[in-house]
């Protein structure tokens, strides 16, 4: 839905092969049909941030991305951010991280 908001101008072929891209990248390629309540946290997580960075804003404001799920998922999840984030060195991306 959040794809629809940000591209209202492409055709839904083309929004979800922007989902599928990115959910690709994140290691959930095989979850582009499922709902949120048959996804776990950590893949729940992981979706977010494929939205965040599908949708392109020149800055990400994350509260607690990473809070929820265990330490193993948690450098996982991290390690996936800082790809994404260095992936286009030219239009890098301003990231704010709250943890309190």
């Amino acid at each position: 839905m959040a794809l629809k908001q940000a591209f209202p101008d492409k055709t839904k072929v083309e929004i979800r092969e922007i989902a599928a891209e990115y959910l690709e990248l994140v290691g959930l390629s095989g979850s582009l049909n499922k709902l949120p309540k048959q996804l776990s946290g950590g893949m729940k997580q992981r979706a977010a941030i494929a939205q965040v960075f599908a949708i392109n804003p020149p800055v990400l404001l994350m509260d607690e991305p990473f809070g929820a799920l265990d330490a193993i998922n948690r450098v996982h999840l991290q390690d996936i951010l800082l790809t994404l984030w260095g992936q286009n060195k030219s239009d890098r991306k301003t990231i704010i991280i709250c943890n309190p």
